[in-house]
């Protein structure tokens, strides 16, 4: 495998303190973005204080906060906010020319009246004569899938917003004239762009994103009742949401992911979802996961025919049991009902022919179609 790169060493999460973060410029530095968020509620914090080492910042009004120009290695993220107290620090691992993810949660201090939601302090107030908007689309620069979730803001000030499923977003609030604009998300290297916008005006900015050290990840599918490797299902990595899906013996490999560590998920439609995670992935760590899915659709077939034999078409059958309440047969007397979901202990149901007394009763479990056999009509 090729990379436009060197490879990068990731360092794991270490629980030390390190002085990996400092404030002056360092050559093929990281940076870190994250959240801060109430403890109880998982509300965001604007307005708190992030401190890495020596290097600090603010939470924005939707709690998220940027560290950049960090050497590399292991560190610890603290953060502080009125009526809070302070976290313990989360421990973080810095990547040199990539961002890195982390996540702050502060627990309310009961020693002070601290307030039953979030703490949301008084907006600070940027006075801007004139402004415009930046909008555009983030994309990886390998593959030009779009980037979801990347964190764009101002260098100086405090406008600030995220890129949808779709990689698109709309950085309003711009001060008219020359400005930075910073795209930051986990597992790629920073990108800035000047940018030059008039009183009202828009400048449209396209921004591929560069992950300098990416990873394979293979996983296996397979069904829980039969071992047997299930093909058509949807592979997802959460966040980020790459994907792909299985092949006949079971296997997808999603390529090009940036470092870090994602949660997988399963899903087919006839099978329902399952989740297989944290799993880390780097250029020297490529992981093979494999997870077994339930089947959750079942069915069931039959024919009628009178006391003589003779095939009845056209013959409704009441069912009890389900949503569905009857089936009509087809021209050679035969019924069917698929692709019904089912819990995974099975339903009983009972059929009976209109007009008919006897009944037949069978247990629909989920991956079987069940047989009802030949059904006699008794008048």
């Amino acid at each position: 495998m090729s990379y436009r790169l060197p490879l990068l060493l990731l360092l794991g999460v270490v629980g030390v303190v390190a002085a990996g973060c400092g404030s002056d410029p360092v050559v093929d530095g990281g940076a870190i973005v994250g959240t801060v968020v109430d403890g109880s509620t998982g509300l965001p914090l604007p307005n708190a204080t992030v401190r890495c080492g020596s290097s600090a910042t603010s939470t924005d009004a939707h709690g998220r906060f940027y560290l950049g120009d960090l050497p590399t290695g292991p560190a610890t993220v603290t953060a502080t906010a009125a009526a809070y107290q302070p976290s313990a620090g989360v421990d973080a691992s810095i990547i040199g020319q990539t961002v890195s993810e982390v996540s702050v949660r502060l627990v309310p201090d009961e020693t002070e009246s601290a307030p039953a939601t979030a703490f949301t302090p008084e907006p600070r107030v940027v006075e801007v004569v004139s402004s415009g908007t930046v909008s555009g689309t983030i994309i990886d620069a390998h593959d030009g899938v779009p980037v979801p979730g990347a964190w764009v803001h101002l260098a100086d000030g405090p406008a600030s917003c995220t890129s949808s499923e779709t990689g698109t977003y709309r950085l309003a609030s711009v001060p008219a004239g020359g400005a930075e604009v910073v795209y930051a998300t986990r597992g790629y290297r920073e990108e800035r762009r000047a940018v030059d916008v008039n009183t009202d005006g828009e400048a449209v900015i396209d921004v591929p994103l560069v992950a300098p050290e990416t990873g394979e990840i293979v996983a296996t599918a397979r069904n829980v009742s039969t071992g047997a490797p299930l093909a058509g299902v949807e592979v997802t990595t959460e966040p980020l949401r790459r994907s792909a899906v299985t092949l006949p013996d079971g296997d997808a490999r999603i390529s090009h992911v940036p470092a870090g560590e994602y949660t997988l998920l399963f899903h087919r439609e006839d099978f329902g979802q399952a989740t297989a995670g944290l799993v880390h992935v780097d250029s020297i760590e490529w992981p093979h996961v494999t997870s077994g899915l339930a089947p959750t659709l079942g069915g069931l077939v039959g024919t009628l025919s009178d006391v003589s034999g003779r095939p009845l078409a056209g013959w409704t059958l009441l069912l009890s049991g389900l949503t569905t309440t009857s089936l009509t047969t087809d021209d050679t007397g035969r019924f069917e009902l698929r692709d019904v979901p089912l819990p995974a202990d099975g339903v009983a149901v009972e059929l009976t022919p209109q007009g008919g007394r006897a009944r037949a009763h069978a247990t629909l479990r989920p991956g079987v179609t069940e047989d009802a056999g030949p059904l006699r009509l008794v008048r």
